[in-house]
């Protein structure tokens, strides 16, 4: 760990700010599942796992919009005409 401190401080030094914050393992499940994986393959010692995370779905969510169209008296339109006229009805 202490190794890697080192490193990131000297590339922390490349930038205006930065900020290093230790998250522990009982925190971070997916670290925690990922490093469970990685111990448990004892075929696979001299390879590397990469983790790939998708930010963005794959199929676009469609909008649904609902379009409520009501000639009918609503319970607010009295305070709806007194908020902008200044007058009760």
């Amino acid at each position: 760990m202490a190794q890697y401190l080192d490193l990131i401080r000297t590339f922390g030094q490349t930038f205006e700010k930065f900020e290093l914050k230790r998250i522990p393992r009982s925190e971070n499940e997916e670290a925690d599942q990922l490093a469970k994986l990685a111990s448990s393959l004892t075929i696979m010692r001299d390879r590397s796992i990469t983790l790939l995370t998708q930010e963005h779905p794959e199929i676009e969510e469609v909008a649904k919009e609902v379009l409520v169209n009501t000639n009918k008296p609503c319970w607010k339109d009295e305070i709806e005409a007194y908020l902008t006229t200044d007058r009760y009805q």
